[in-house]
Order: C-alpha cells, then sequence, then structure tokens
C-alpha cells in the first residue's frame, strides 16, 4: 500500500502515463460532507495490477480519520507532508514574535492522527529547545469527549458546543495566552470566531495559528489574520507516482519521503 495526501491524483497519473505504467483507475467513495473520502488509485499493466495508491482526505471540521498518515516501523511506503517540522515552525515562529504562553487547541486526542501527533511534537520540541517546555495547562486537547461526557445538566449550562468552546477560548485568554497553534485550519477557525464572539482581538490579543492553507481563508472575514502551515500537493504526488514505479521496478518496500512545509502569512 502507498498512502499519500491530498490533491494529489493529478500529479500520480502525469508519472505513470510518462513511465508508460499502463492507466489509473480510481474508485471514490464519497459518503457525506462529513465523513472521510477515500479514492485508489491503481496503476494496470498488461491488465494486473502492479500497484496503487489510497487517497485520504477529509471534509470534517475536525479532521476525522479512520487511517493514518503513514504507518511506521513496518516495510511499507509512505508520503508524507512535515508535519512535525510544521508545528515547529509554527511555533518558532510564535517565540520569534514575542508570545511567551502559546497553547495548543485540538477537538480530538492529540494522538488521533499521527498528523494531529507530529504537530503536537513539533510544537513541544520548539518549546523544549528555547528551555521553556509544554505547560500542559496550556494544551486543549479531546474537546469534544470531553464534552459528551458531561452531565445533562452541565451540558443545558453551555446550550451547545460552539457555547463550550467559547468558555474554552475565554479561559485561554484569562490564563494570557497570546498565541494558540490549533490542529488544522478549521479548528483554526472556529478558534477564530470564538473570539470574535468574545471580543478578543486577533492577532493583537490572540495569535491563531492553523495547518493546511485551505481556500476558505481567503473567502471569509478574518481569514487573513490566520496564520496557517502550506503542504506541498504536487511535490507530493510527484513523489507517490514515483514511489509506485520504483516498487514495480524491483525496489523493496519501505521507501520514504517527508516533504516540506511552509508556513503561510497573509497579512
Amino acid at each position: 500500500m502507498y498512502i499519500v495526501e491530498n490533491e494529489c491524483l493529478e500529479e500520480i497519473r502525469k508519472i505513470w502515463i510518462e513511465n508508460n505504467s499502463g492507466y489509473i483507475g480510481n474508485n471514490c467513495n464519497l459518503r457525506s460532507i462529513k465523513d472521510n473520502n477515500m479514492l485508489k488509485v491503481v496503476c494496470k499493466k498488461d491488465n494486473d495490477v502492479c500497484g496503487y495508491a489510497v487517497l485520504y482526505f477529509e471534509k470534517d471540521f475536525c479532521e476525522i480519520e479512520k487511517y493514518p498518515n503513514y504507518i511506521e516501523n513496518m516495510p511499507m511506503s509512505y508520503i508524507v507532508s512535515d508535519n512535525s517540522g510544521g508545528g515547529k515552525a509554527l511555533c518558532e515562529y510564535a517565540l520569534e514574535h514575542g508570545h511567551k504562553k502559546i497553547g495548543f487547541f485540538c477537538r480530538g486526542r492529540v494522538n488521533e492522527t499521527i498528523s494531529i501527533r507530529d504537530r503536537y511534537m513539533g510544537y513541544a520540541a520548539a518549546l523544549e529547545e528555547k528551555g521553556l517546555g509544554v505547560n500542559l495547562d496550556y494544551v486543549y486537547a479531546n474537546i469534544d469527549d470531553k464534552y459528551e461526557m458531561l452531565t445533562e445538566e452541565e451540558r443545558q449550562q453551555y446550550g451547545d458546543v460552539e457555547n463550550y468552546l467559547k468558555t474554552i477560548v475565554n479561559r485561554m485568554h484569562e490564563q494570557g495566552i497570546s498565541c494558540v497553534l490549533c490542529q488544522n485550519d478549521w479548528v483554526a477557525i472556529q478558534v477564530y470566531n470564538c473570539c470574535k464572539a468574545l471580543d478578543i482581538s486577533v492577532p493583537n490579543e490572540m495569535c491563531i495559528m492553523g495547518f493546511d492553507n485551505i481556500s476558505e481563508l481567503d473567502e471569509m472575514d478574518g481569514g487573513n489574520k490566520i496564520i496557517t502551515v502550506e503542504q506541498n500537493f504536487f511535490e507530493l504526488g510527484v513523489k507517490a507516482g514515483e514511489t509506485v514505479l520504483r516498487e514495480i521496478n524491483g525496489e523493496m518496500p519501505g521507501i520514504k519521503y517527508i516533504v516540506p512545509v511552509k508556513i503561510a502569512v497573509r497579512n
């Protein structure tokens, strides 16, 4: 199995066609806007399947993934963005701009997916290198599960999960957290909306950071205030196609590519 990330299909197709390695068949399972989409890309030669790639890409606001981005310590090839490097770069950017209390905000569990875990580890590494260490009081994770565990009476106090999120964001503000790294851009947008409802100025009082550089940031009011990380989907697609070809030509599984990312700052 070859596991790659979003929006790479066209580059995989180009690589395989250029190397005369057959054609691509795809089977897309589109279940709902709140569920995972899976696209299987099959490389065939003389009617025999000689390689395939599986792309998992999410539409859910909290990035629910039923499969990992890659599987560690196994003889399996993978191509993945540098999630750890991206998380570290965001935290370093925050430190360079004078932030001392930097939070981490995750609707799911930090170890729910490897990509989120790696982003958190990058965040932690940047703090450790500056001699600050991770203050667990500034880490807000597993938020959805904690909300589900509330008693009926406690839920009535909040009304809905959006108000629960506002309470958490307000608590962060009261703690003096001036910058927060979110698991992805969708969650960053939610934190931004909470700040807007609470009259917390972004980025003056709260700097918000996401991950993925989704196009919705360009379309929404205030999206230019969210700092994020841009993934190189073109390179992911190229490396995915090349990896399949290398194994078809006899190379042993276990080829690994970690594709660099870069910070995207609008205004």
